[in-house]
């Protein structure tokens, strides 16, 4: 690694910048699969909102039931809206971990870089200076 001028930095360790690299390429892969795992998600709440309306003006409409609240307890019992609502909690927290993750690897690049920028500081300085 050099500083722009040809000198290389003493102090930058070596796996710095390719641990920084890595991370960042990591980030942009976990970016990609955060739109595919909200998309997912949003169908997921999609499918789940539409089979418990469907219950529920099926119990109404065919089933004699007199309020929305009996048709809301029928519909959330309903074994397919059960393993709707399973599925739409799975593919949310799916996610929301995902975006955890995106962010820790945003602060582990920006810790990387900091570090970089600490020691091209110290390296500038050692130049201009002299070694302590």
């Amino acid at each position: 690694m050099s500083n722009g001028g040809g000198r290389a930095y003493r102090s930058v360790p070596s796996d710095v910048l390719p641990r920084m690299e890595h991370l960042i390429r990591q980030r942009y892969e976990q970016i990609d699969l955060y739109e595919e795992q909200a998309l997912a998600a949003a169908r997921a709440d999609a499918q789940y909102d539409a089979a418990k309306e469907t219950i529920k003006m099926r119990k109404r409409l065919l089933d004699g039931v007199k309020t929305n609240a009996e048709a809301e307890t029928w519909a959330k019992v309903d074994p397919e809206v059960v393993e709707l609502d399973i599925a739409r909690g799975v593919t949310a927290g799916l996610a929301k971990a995902t975006l955890l993750r995106i962010d820790n690897l945003a602060t582990e690049i920006r810790m990387l870089h900091s570090l970089l920028v600490k020691e091209r500081d110290t390296d500038r300085l050692s130049a201009q200076h002299g070694p302590a």
